[in-house]
Formats: C-alpha cells, sequence, structure tokens
C-alpha cells in the first residue's frame, strides 16, 4: 500500500496530479490511496505522524497563507526518513534553497515546465524501486493485512478469544 499525500492549495492543479497518478498506477497490482489537502492542520500532521504505510508526499512550495511546503518537509522529516517528498512549485529559484534545508528530497518539479512526465517518470521509479521495507502480511477469507515490521510494537495472542493481537505506533490489528 502507497499513500499519496498531496498538499496544494490549487485545486485544478490538485486534480490533475490526481490523474497523472491514477494514470501511472493503473497498470499495476499495487494498493494506494491519494489524500489531499490544501493547507497544514492537524489532520494533515495525523498522517505525517502514521508510519504504517508507505508515503509519498507531494508538496507545493507556496500555500498562501499556512505555512510552506518546505517546513512541512521539515516536519516530514522530523520522525519519517522512508517516505518520498516531491515538490511540484512555480518557484524554480526555491531549488537551492530546498536542498539544502530538506535532505533526502525525491524531485524538484517545475509546474510548467512538463509537470506530467516528470512526475509521471518519479511516480514510476517509486513504484518500481525495490524498498527494504519487510511486512507481516496476513490473509484469510475475511482479511487481508500487511503491517511494515517497523511499525510493529508487539505481539500477542489473546487466549480468551484465540486470536493473535498485533499492536502498531498507532492501531491494533
Amino acid at each position: 500500500m502507497i499513500k499519496f499525500v498531496l498538499v496544494d492549495d490549487d485545486q485544478e492543479l490538485s486534480s490533475k496530479i490526481v490523474r497523472i497518478i491514477e494514470k501511472k498506477i493503473f497498470k499495476t497490482d499495487i494498493d494506494y490511496y491519494i489524500e489531499k489537502f490544501s493547507s497544514y492542520g492537524y489532520s494533515l500532521q495525523k498522517v505525517i505522524d502514521d508510519c504504517s504505510v508507505q508515503k509519498v508526499f507531494i508538496l507545493d512550495i507556496d500555500l498562501g497563507e499556512s505555512i510552506s511546503g518546505l517546513e512541512i518537509a521539515k516536519k516530514i522529516r522530523k520522525n519519517d526518513w522512508d517516505s518520498e517528498i516531491i515538490f511540484i512549485t512555480n518557484h524554480d529559484k526555491m531549488f537551492e534553497v530546498i536542498y539544502r534545508n530538506i535532505f533526502k528530497v525525491f524531485a524538484f518539479i517545475e509546474k510548467f515546465i512538463s509537470l506530467e512526465e516528470r512526475l509521471g517518470e518519479c511516480i514510476t521509479t517509486i513504484i518500481n524501486q525495490k524498498s527494504d521495507l519487510g511486512k507481516f502480511c496476513f490473509s484469510n477469507n475475511k482479511i487481508d493485512i500487511q503491517i511494515y515490521y517497523k511499525d510493529i510494537t508487539y505481539i500477542y495472542r489473546d487466549t480468551e478469544d484465540r486470536k493473535l493481537i498485533i499492536i502498531t505506533t498507532n492501531n491494533k490489528f
């Protein structure tokens, strides 16, 4: 499962980016989810803090009156070094500032210079990269679970209900 987290205050551009993502993922068997935000807030911070799924953040630098995409990226990197960050912006002069302040940025794409082609290439690369994040996978006729090993806090057996309980940083399975 890959969660794409799109943070952009331009709704028309957000819709275009969603179409690019869906077009690239359509031919694969990867489970994905796209979550859109127009500014920073509690719900975005909750997504940033959730380490249970692989995430790809697609950030605009200028978000109007809220904090910038650069500040959001700093919040992401505070605890999460596994998620990918892609900046999409009008501010091509911010390239150096981004790479000087944020570690492990996957790409910096100008909005009006080959956006569809460059973003499509980035998504394809992310999908095809061999991730070293091991997963615990379980399935039966009712459920399918995939949990990253690094997210599992502990596992125990509930003798009363005869179930295996997996505790993660944010959930209980």
